[in-house]
C-alpha cells in the first residue's frame, strides 16, 4: 500500500470513528438521568412506603437544588464576563458579584445537606449502603469538570 493510500485509509477510519462516538449528554441530562436511576433505586431498596415517599421528596428536592446551582452558575459566569468586558467596572463591582454567588452557593449548599440529611434519616443503613452506589451517580453527575 502506498503512502497515499495509507494515509487515506487512516483518515476514513479516523472519520468514521469520530462519527460512530456519541456526545456526552448535556449537565441537565446527565444530572436528570442519574436523579431518575437514584429514584428507581429507592423504590426497589426502601421497602416501607410512608419513608421511600419521604426518600424520594428529598430527592426531588436535591433534583431542584441541582437545577437552580446550574441556572446560577451559568448567570454567574454571565455576569463575570460582562464585568470583565466592562472597562469602567470597578473591583467592588467584581467582588460584589463573588459574593452574591458565594451567598446563593452556601444557602443551596446547606439545602442539599438538610436534603442529604432527610434521606438518611429515612434509611436504614443497610438501605443506605443500597443506595450508595445511585447517590454516587447522581454526585458525579453533578460535580464532573466540565
Amino acid at each position: 500500500m502506498s503512502g497515499t493510500s495509507t494515509r487515506r485509509a487512516l483518515v476514513l477510519c479516523v472519520l468514521l470513528a469520530a462519527c460512530a462516538s456519541k456526545p456526552e449528554p448535556a449537565p441537565q441530562e446527565q444530572g436528570r438521568a442519574a436523579m431518575d436511576t437514584l429514584r428507581a433505586a429507592v423504590g426497589k431498596v426502601v421497602t416501607d412506603p410512608a419513608r421511600a415517599k419521604e426518600v424520594t421528596a428529598a430527592v426531588d428536592d436535591m433534583q431542584a437544588i441541582f437545577g437552580e446551582a446550574l441556572r446560577a452558575t451559568q448567570a454567574h459566569t454571565a455576569r463575570l464576563r460582562a464585568l470583565d468586558a466592562d472597562y469602567d467596572a470597578t473591583q467592588a463591582d467584581m467582588r460584589e458579584a463573588l459574593q452574591d454567588y458565594n451567598v446563593g452557593r452556601a444557602q443551596r449548599q446547606a439545602r442539599l445537606l438538610a436534603a442529604r440529611d432527610r434521606i438518611a434519616a429515612a434509611t436504614t443503613e443497610e438501605e443506605w449502603q443500597q443506595l450508595a452506589k445511585a447517590r454516587r451517580a447522581v454526585l458525579e453527575s453533578i460535580v464532573r469538570p466540565r
